[in-house]
């Protein structure tokens, strides 16, 4: 996945379906290989906050969040 469109301290929370892996779109429907796959943040606790959101709505939908480089930086899935 490219983030180049990311600035140096944002944050991209990619949401992924938990048990097919299939990558989502910012509103939840399947990523089609076109449009964004992600939303961008200027924190990591907003990023982080809204995955916790994300995963507490929906448990079946885990979040992974990464930096402008693309280097993953956490992963949030719903707790069990």
């Amino acid at each position: 996945m490219n983030f180049s469109s990311l600035k140096k301290g944002q944050i991209a929370v990619v949401q992924a379906e938990q048990d097919t892996g299939i990558v989502l779109t910012p509103n939840g429907q399947r990523h089609l290989g076109s449009g964004e796959a992600f939303r961008a943040f200027g924190s990591l606790a907003a990023a982080r906050a809204f995955a916790q959101g994300v995963v507490a709505a929906n448990p079946n939908v885990e979040c992974g969040l990464y930096d402008c480089r693309g280097a993953h930086v956490e992963r949030v899935v719903s707790p069990k």
